[in-house]
């Protein structure tokens, strides 16, 4: 919800996405439609440098490991 969101912020026109039923599957490909739009509206740069500053890191980082002990 939160990059369809950003996706429609950056392009009011972009079209419906179509769900794949994976949560991170759908969230890549919002994400790449929303680094794209960002790339039309202000010049190219790096996919994943948008990724990172989107999520927050989150979604390019290491997960957290539970602590057993």
């Amino acid at each position: 919800m939160l990059f369809t969101g950003l996706l429609h912020a950056l392009d009011p026109s972009a079209a419906a996405v179509t769900v794949t039923g994976s949560v991170f599957a759908d969230a890549v490909e919002v994400l790449g439609l929303a680094a794209a739009a960002a790339s039309r509206l202000f010049g190219p740069g790096p996919a994943w440098q948008f990724a990172s500053s989107a999520s927050g890191g989150l979604l390019l980082g290491p997960t957290r490991v539970a602590n057993t002990s």
